[in-house]
């Protein structure tokens, strides 16, 4: 994620390139909402405790990092 947000600055601080960076954050924040999605449908009879842990890895950008270990 913090790849991310560095190309969407980089992108936005150029006026012929600022349309990719509004583009490519788009993407990002759609994919976020998705996968928050997710979460609140997969977590939705558990604690809420739960769900704000599931819904805090995700939009820090761990998610991938805390599969993989379990």
């Amino acid at each position: 994620m913090a790849t991310d947000i560095f190309v969407i600055i980089g992108y936005m601080d150029r006026e012929e390139t600022k349309e990719y960076g509004w583009s490519l954050l788009g993407m990002v924040v759609a994919s976020m909402v998705l996968q928050l999605l997710l979460v609140v449908m997969q977590n939705k009879k558990k604690p809420p405790w739960v769900m704000a842990k599931e819904m805090l890895i995700v939009v820090t950008g761990m998610k991938a990092a805390v599969d993989s270990r379990v």
